[in-house]
């Protein structure tokens, strides 16, 4: 059982595997007879991605969801337990929207199926850098459940198990590992000079 799933379970979700979307990165979650699906994220940058679709008029891997869970660590640099949110997917939508069009009113340049990055814990700015508009959503929404890895029964080595689909992030050795889906190595936007660049290592931001 993932970290995820565990912690659905223990809020009272019926999970189960959303046959044909996504591969592992949705879930189906039932409640109280309602059904739900759900988009599924891991983190330890405490960032959130999901890319633009082929029209250049949504998000791929979101439009077709009602919840987005995500699982992620209490502390980028080293973490010891994940703290399992659940968003209403309209929120999230709204966030990646504002985000993103602050980005490009910015004059930032966003290819097409390449992810952008959102904070979970950086307060939301009203303009100001654009990579932060949209940002906070897990101040907003506490977890569900903080999860220690020494309480899981079978923990990677970073506490992450790697479950979690094509899109969602993947934690490798305890580093951010890029999506598959995405084209070559993401540019970068550094939010004191407003310039694309590329990490010497990688660790998605923008």
């Amino acid at each position: 059982m993932s970290t995820r799933e565990e912690a659905l379970r223990k809020d009272g979700w019926l999970v189960e595997k959303a046959r044909g979307l996504g591969k592992g990165s949705v879930r189906r979650i039932t409640r109280g007879g309602k059904s739900k699906l759900c988009s599924i994220r891991i983190t330890q940058d405490q960032l959130i991605a999901f890319p633009r679709n082929e029209m250049d008029n949504g998000w791929s891997k979101l439009a077709d969801v009602d919840m987005v869970v995500v699982a992620s660590g209490d502390d980028p640099a080293s973490p010891r337990a994940a703290r399992i949110h659940l968003f209403d997917a309209n929120e999230v939508r709204d966030r990646f929207d504002r985000t993103y069009a602050a980005r490009i009113a910015a004059g930032h340049s966003i290819p097409v199926g390449r992810g952008v990055w959102l904070g979970l814990y950086t307060p939301d700015g009203a303009h100001e850098p654009p990579s932060c508009v949209g940002g906070g959503i897990g101040n907003k929404y506490p977890p569900i459940a903080v999860i220690p890895f020494a309480d899981l029964q079978a923990p990677t080595a970073n506490g992450f198990d790697d479950e979690g689909g094509d899109d969602a992030l993947q934690l490798v050795d305890g580093h951010a590992e890029r999506p598959a889906e995405q084209p070559a190595v993401p540019l970068t936007i550094s939010e004191q000079s407003g310039v694309w660049q590329k990490p010497s290592a990688y660790r998605p931001r923008t």
